[in-house]
């Protein structure tokens, strides 16, 4: 596992019980991670002291798992905000407020070259359908973040519309796909994205941060204060009364978990009754990550580990900054990191 702290990139290869740090840089915040596979991993971010506009990017790459990590050159001017890789394809998003922006900028040499797209704008979101179709939402300096669609891998993009304020897409196959976002909102397409339905009228929430399908009819929408599940693709939600869903995440189709903040909950019947899982746990619950129904950690204060399914926690490391991200690979091999 694998995590960032900000200036500081630790991993683990003991299921948490000791951490080496492999970065230190004081200038440099570390945002994402991602591993193509139990060897090769990107990590990305920017330098936090500003003096040159041109010298934000950071990205690292590893090909030993960590023991070493090298430095290399996108092209990408601005923060990185996040890591997708798919089919091979490495793909860097990010950028910063107007007028300054970036965008996206995907490799197919393992990182080696980088193509900039036609994308000019900060991307918040990012998702990978299949074979040339990819889906972003950016910020325009305005309220809500508008949809972007490219049916070539990122070359060129176009705007799917402006009634359309996502916050995060998730396809349950490469022609149907879920957008949640501001005021509520869950668009649905079954043709790729060419075409968009509102599936919701009035929700409790205003904002949707969060969305996970376990399989093609059954899915989980959530935000600070409510929690929606569907049984039919995203035609129709029912209301979770009392769970917020800022984070979702299943292991499989009956057990998952839920994060809003401080608080954690866990269901082992595909969400028709949900667990407590907050004692012992003190403090802000920034991330978490599950090999199994059984281990997974959370990114709290200090760094948590359960093996029996969230009935009980081990404190497995202390940080001291703010902590962005936490990776396992499996349940040894793991990444965590700070801001």
């Amino acid at each position: 596992s694998y995590g960032i702290r900000g200036t500081t990139l630790y991993r683990t290869s003991n299921s948490g019980l000791t951490w080496s740090g492999l970065l230190n840089d004081s200038t440099l915040d570390l945002n994402d991670i991602k591993f193509s596979d139990l060897k090769t991993g990107y990590f990305g971010g920017h330098l936090n002291n500003i003096t040159n506009s041109n010298s934000y990017l950071k990205i690292f790459k590893t090909t030993n798992g960590g023991l070493s990590i090298d430095s290399i050159y996108t092209g990408f001017i601005f923060p990185i905000t996040g890591i997708n890789i798919k089919n091979n394809i490495i793909f860097i998003f990010g950028g910063r407020s107007l007028p300054s922006v970036s965008g996206l900028h995907y490799s197919t040499s393992s990182g080696s070259n980088w193509i900039a797209t036609d994308l000019h704008k900060t991307v918040k979101d990012f998702s990978y359908v299949d074979s040339g179709n990819l889906f972003t939402t950016v910020s325009t300096g305005g309220s809500g973040l508008p949809f972007y669609k490219s049916t070539n891998n990122g070359a060129n993009w176009s705007n799917i519309g402006s009634d359309i304020k996502s916050y995060e897409i998730e396809f349950i196959n490469p022609t149907t796909g879920i957008s949640v976002g501001s005021i509520g909102q869950v668009h649905k397409t079954t043709n790729s994205g060419v075409n968009w339905i509102r599936t919701t009228t009035t929700f409790f929430d205003s904002y949707f941060w969060s969305v996970e399908f376990i399989n093609s009819t059954t899915g989980f929408a959530g935000g600070s204060n409510s929690l929606y599940k569907t049984t039919n693709g995203g035609n129709n939600w029912i209301f979770i009364p009392g769970i917020p869903g800022e984070q979702i995440e299943f292991t499989d189709v009956n057990t998952g978990y839920v994060v809003n903040y401080d608080t954690l909950y866990k269901t082992t019947n595909c969400g028709l009754n949900w667990i407590n899982l907050n004692y012992g746990l003190m403090g802000q619950v920034n991330g978490m990550s599950f090999i199994n129904n059984n281990t997974g950690f959370i990114l709290a204060s200090p760094v948590k580990k359960t093996t029996n399914g969230g009935a009980s926690w081990t404190n497995i490391y202390t940080y001291r900054g703010y902590p962005q991200c936490i990776y396992f690979y499996n349940e040894n091999i793991g990444y965590i990191g700070e801001h």
